[in-house]
């Protein structure tokens, strides 16, 4: 008799979790057979372009499944190999990558005209799609300028005191839950969040959350959900379908951010009712210029409009200076003596008699300093930027990208240069010292942008880690502790995202 060598699972394994597991990748190999009957735009046009990688275009899986930055730096060093300009497909077609830094500020100022779109026209169906910053120019150009008041100096100043006061509350918040925590840390990144949450919904929406004492309030837990990453292999399997139009097959890879995403935007509509009925009242805050906005054609925002842009706001503010303020306090914690000198000119200009905590912070030039040099370490929030063309675009040496054509921006890249940044990946604040910053181009610090589309909040966001900042250094000590992580950071793989594996723990105990 002839035994069989494999025998289909019968105990303690059940067909339903089988066909969940071969399922997905009998999927994607049938989505990588008919990849190749794609017509690929630049190998009919003869042109050289980086290897096409189904389903990921020119970046490989690798990219997704492993470190995001290390991809990038790697995609880096080949474009400026290739002369500062390299065609390549992504999952919407034709797309260029470009390294060198004059084009790259040509791009993204100079010829906004060609790039004023951030990618290419798609259906508006979800309240992510509406977003100002997903809104082609025509219309994302008359939001931007009813938004901008609301993040002007004069509208800092007015907000500096409030968004002091939670600063303070998050260092007293860091004492208790790092006495609790004893030298197995805290892990930080959660309790910024908190901070960053309390901070936009006062400053944008005028609500009092105590989000920083309540880190398991709803509003907390849904905030969460907005910087909830599905697993690469989910992701891959959906740009597999993106690239040959089978996407809106698939269930949404991002459940959990839609519903929080769908929940914000709610709240933003049941504050603004609240403020209607309340009449005469009126706040200077972006949901109430929000609410007063007007089209050309005389049209207020829709409700879908609205709440977009509100839920917008919150998703911009919340995790991205989180994660900035995670990063700084690491650096810090990992580099006691730079710390130390932090707190050396904080006490210098104290004793100076700073007025107020605007001016304060105004006056901290080597805070000034650390900051640059974490976003230019991490730049969480645009470790990549995306422009769209909006006609066919001729690029400097003859290479043509027609409309709708993407063009990426390797930010991480770009910051981590060697001939812009001298051994690239060790922390040196003094690499922004007025004398050394002014002699690099424009487009070799790109942590919020640059152009008419960079980001509005940029003032709001670093006026809140600096704040926070100043409180943490004067009261608390940041210091390594048993889980915190080595020198050079692990990083959870997955396109997009710059945070640190398991989180980033650290001591916080009373100090100086």
């Amino acid at each position: 008799m002839v035994s069989c060598l494999w025998r289909w699972p019968t105990a303690g394994v059940s067909v339903t979790l089988v066909v969940a597991l071969l399922l997905p990748l009998l999927l994607l190999l049938l989505l990588l057979l008919l990849s190749a009957r794609r017509p690929n735009h630049w190998r009919l046009l003869g042109v050289r372009h980086r290897r096409d990688h189904f389903p990921l275009g020119a970046r490989s899986a690798a990219a997704l499944l492993g470190s995001y930055p290390a991809a990038l730096r790697r995609e880096y060093a080949e474009v400026r190999a290739a002369g500062g300009v390299q065609a390549h497909l992504d999952a919407a077609g034709p797309a260029v990558t470009v390294s060198d830094l004059g084009l790259v500020h040509r791009v993204m100022t100079a010829d906004f005209g060609s790039f004023s779109d951030r990618r290419p026209p798609a259906p508006r169906t979800t309240t992510l799609s509406n977003m100002m910053m997903n809104l082609p120019a025509e219309e994302w150009r008359p939001l931007r300028d009813t938004l901008t008041p609301a993040f002007s100096a004069a509208r800092m100043r007015r907000a500096a005191p409030l968004l002091q006061d939670r600063a303070r509350r998050l260092a007293a918040q860091a004492l208790r839950e790092g006495a609790a925590g004893g030298e197995q840390g805290i892990e930080v990144e959660a309790l910024f969040q908190r901070y960053t949450l309390d901070c936009i919904s006062a400053v944008s929406f005028g609500l009092e959350t105590g989000a920083i004492e309540q880190p398991d309030s709803e509003l907390v837990t849904r905030a969460r959900d907005l910087v909830w990453r599905p697993a690469p292999w989910t992701v891959l399997l959906r740009t597999a379908a993106s690239r040959l139009g089978l996407a809106r097959w698939l269930p949404s890879a991002t459940s959990r951010a839609d519903e929080a995403i769908a929940f914000f935007a709610q709240l933003t509509l049941d504050t603004a009712a609240r403020r209607r009925a309340a009449g005469a009242v009126r706040c200077e805050d972006a949901l109430q210029l929000l609410m007063e906005h007007l089209s050309r054609a005389g049209e207020p925002l829709s409700d879908r409009q609205l709440a977009a842009q509100g839920a917008m706001l919150l998703l911009g503010g919340y995790g991205n200076t989180a994660a900035a303020l995670a990063w700084s306090a690491r650096c810090l914690a990992h580099h006691p003596a730079i710390q130390e000198r932090l707190r050396r000119e904080l006490q210098q200009h104290r004793n100076e008699g700073a007025s107020d905590a605007l001016e304060l912070v105004s006056r901290l030039s080597y805070l000034d300093q650390v900051v640059r040099e974490v976003l230019r370490m991490y730049p969480a929030a645009t470790p990549q930027l995306a422009r769209c063309a909006t006609a066919p675009y001729r690029f400097p040496g003859g290479l043509s990208l027609p409309a709708h054509g993407s063009v990426y921006i390797p930010v991480l890249g770009i910051h981590h240069d060697p001939a812009l940044y001298p051994e690239p990946d060790l922390f040196d604040p003094n690499r922004f010292a007025e004398s050394e910053r002014w002699g690099r181009p424009a487009a070799a610090w790109l942590p919020f942008g640059l152009g008419p589309r960079c980001c509005p909040g940029t003032r709001l966001a670093l006026l809140e880690l600096k704040l926070a900042l100043v409180e943490l250094l004067n009261n608390c000590q940041l210091e390594l502790c048993l889980r915190s992580g080595s020198a050079r950071p692990h990083f959870v793989p997955g396109a997009g995202v710059m945070r640190e594996q398991g989180g980033t723990w650290l001591g916080v105990r009373a100090g100086p």
